[in-house]
């Protein structure tokens, strides 16, 4: 573990390093000059602080992607988009710049990324929705002071992390207010974006926020739990139902991932798309252990995702098997009856 975020984080720091030295040589050569009403800070102050909020982002996402991705290629496509995030968002805090060819660069990463990983539409589709409600609210409530790279910055943003990027636009928003508020800077230009993609960069890893009170409580023998009230009780049951059907809804992407394979036409194309649904299901098989380490169907999301990835047909196809018996099991029992299942 230590071992693996340590590998993370110095070839996240590293890429960081470069794309943020480029970004920099980019603007000097494009002659781009900051508005004339900058905020109070000299610019090589602003310039250090830009570079240790993005470099902490870059950390952030490491330790995230080690604690809640379990494969090497999900976790390199987290801590790649993060140190693009993160050094577009350096640029913005210190030159009130956002480079054109990392943001780009973002994008088409983002893209890249859904077909690996195997994302859901209706997760794109929702992400391009509230970036069109809040690229909508920034130019009726902002009086003109966003810009057009302010506003790609919220696609590109939504492109990356369809469900936390709003977020991390929330978060880089109060940061803006509380800068804002404690140096006085009422009135000024504040690098607005640049808060939004350094806030991105540090949620990249993250599970989708719906699944953060979904945890499974610990299971303990009957005779040792405590007695508890009747609504404590019910919200308890509330609880663990969904997380059951989190965890229903996991393993039921991971049968579709696993049947696309057998869409391909020759043993090639089927052996690269079993690698493609290996991968996605390793990221769901990650979901799932992070909802309930060591319940059958985490586990059996485990085995699916290393057989596809090996082409084990006969692997694949028992792994398979028993998360269908699994996933009728959680069906057919009640909240309370799946307490004790690990």
């Amino acid at each position: 573990m230590m071992l693996d975020l340590a590998a993370v984080a110095l070839l996240g720091l590293a890429g960081y390093g470069i794309v943020f030295y480029l970004a920099h040589q980019y603007g000097l050569r494009m002659g781009w000059k900051p508005p004339d009403e900058t905020p109070a800070m000299k610019r090589i102050s602003r310039r250090a602080f830009g570079f240790a909020l993005g470099g902490l982002a870059v950390l952030l996402c490491a330790g995230f992607a080690v604690t809640f991705i379990g494969n090497w290629p999900g976790r390199v496509l987290a801590v790649a988009q993060a140190v693009l995030l993160a050094s577009a968002g350096a640029s913005d805090l210190h030159r009130f710049q956002l480079p054109l060819p990392v943001t780009m660069a973002g994008i088409i990463l983002a893209v890249v990324s859904w077909q690996v990983v195997g994302m859901p539409v209706i997760f794109v589709l929702f992400g391009v929705f509230w970036a069109a409600v809040i690229i909508a609210a920034h130019v009726l409530l902002s009086k003109g002071s966003m810009q057009l790279g302010d506003h790609l910055a919220t696609v590109w943003i939504a492109l990356a992390m369809p469900v936390n990027g709003m977020l991390a636009v929330l978060i880089g928003d109060t940061a803006n207010v509380v800068y804002a508020r404690a140096r006085r800077l009422q009135g000024q230009k504040l690098a607005a974006a640049g808060a939004w993609l350094v806030a991105a960069a540090a949620l990249m890893a993250v599970p989708p926020y719906f699944l953060w009170t979904s945890r499974l409580p610990d299971a303990a023998p009957a005779s040792s739990r405590p007695a508890i009230p009747a609504a404590t009780a019910s919200a308890r049951d509330m609880e663990i139902a969904q997380a059951r059907n989190v965890l229903i809804q996991l393993s039921e992407l991971a049968a579709e991932d696993t049947a696309r394979v057998a869409l391909a036409e020759d043993r090639a194309e089927r052996i690269a798309a079993a690698k493609t649904a290996g991968a996605s299901v390793a990221r769901l098989a990650s979901a799932a252990q992070s909802l309930a380490s060591g319940s059958a169907i985490a586990e059996g999301l485990v085995d699916l995702a290393r057989a596809l990835e090996a082409y084990d047909v006969d692997a694949v196809r028992d792994a398979s098997l028993r998360l269908g018996q699994e996933r009728e099991k959680l069906l057919t029992r009640n909240a309370s009856e799946w307490v004790n299942i690990k």
